[in-house]
């Protein structure tokens, strides 16, 4: 009985172990991308650095609209605490600057989005946040 019960708890982590997969961020953001319906710019990862406040990333999607609304999508790679704390300094820069030249995007900045899986922090302002999250729980 000691076996069985042995036997089938490795197996059980084993199976545990193998299922756990990475994240392809670069296809997840793209995909989050193409759902938020706006033409948008792929930033390099020093421009993303600077403009979200975040000092290490190990890997990024950002893209931000090419018109002067609040819309955002970041798939980051690093440490979330330290990519968390970058985005929450980025929302009330943003939210003040709206404040003065557009203050109808606030409530869109008030609705964003922000999960950790794993070592990724997604970030997301736009208008389609409950499409963003099904593609989000799909990965």
């Amino acid at each position: 009985m000691l076996k069985k019960l042995v036997i089938s708890i490795i197996t059980i982590f084993l199976m545990w172990g193998c299922s756990n997969e990475t994240i392809d961020i670069e296809a997840l953001s793209k995909s989050i991308y193409e759902s938020c319906n706006k033409e948008m710019v792929l930033l390099d990862k020093d421009k993303a650095s600077a403009i979200l406040f975040i000092d290490d990333i190990s890997e990024c999607y950002v893209y931000l609209p090419n018109d002067n609304s609040a819309d955002i999508v970041a798939v980051i790679k690093g440490n979330n605490s330290e990519i968390e704390k970058g985005i929450k300094q980025y929302i009330e820069s943003l939210k003040q600057t709206s404040a003065m030249y557009d203050p109808k995007e606030i409530t869109k900045i008030d609705n964003y989005l922000l999960v950790n899986k794993d070592d990724v922090t997604i970030f997301v302002i736009n208008d389609n946040i409950d499409n963003i999250e099904k593609i989000i729980k799909e990965q």
